[in-house]
């Protein structure tokens, strides 16, 4: 069973049904929830005048968008890969060396999965014998 939020209706529920006086493990049952969540639902969002499920939703809601994304290609990585790129490094080799300076530099964030897209110029627009001298195919003599 995959992980849902919480609604809306079901913070309305959970506010209600406290005010009544029941329990959470009965609120959890009705919804069909751990416990254990509901628990950790009004822990969150309980603020000096109790647990309010409009509250609960703008908290939840600005818990999920402060918290940190992952950013997989920064323009500081952009320019080790670009210095990579300049003295003719596969992607191969740039992948292998990126995660080693990763660690050295103490980069962040870790990516997982390197873009090949950055290291590959767009040669859609020149001739063939140019676009596949530029895509890297063919070697200067």
């Amino acid at each position: 069973m995959s992980y849902k939020h919480l609604s809306l209706e079901e913070r309305d529920y959970i506010e209600i049904e406290m005010r009544a006086g029941k329990s959470l493990n009965k609120i959890a049952k009705a919804l069909r929830r751990s416990q254990s969540t509901l628990s950790r639902e009004i822990s969150r969002n309980t603020g000096q005048r109790g647990y309010r499920h409009k509250q609960a939703e703008r908290l939840a809601s600005e818990r999920h968008e402060n918290k940190p994304k992952a950013v997989k290609l920064t323009d500081e990585i952009k320019k080790i890969i670009t210095g990579y790129l300049e003295q003719d490094w596969s992607p191969e080799q740039i992948a292998g060396s990126l995660k080693v300076d990763l660690i050295t530099h103490d980069i962040q964030p870790r990516i997982q999965k390197l873009d090949y897209n950055h290291m590959v110029p767009d040669t859609r627009h020149l001739p063939i014998d140019q676009a596949v001298y530029a895509a890297g195919c063919v070697r200067p003599l």
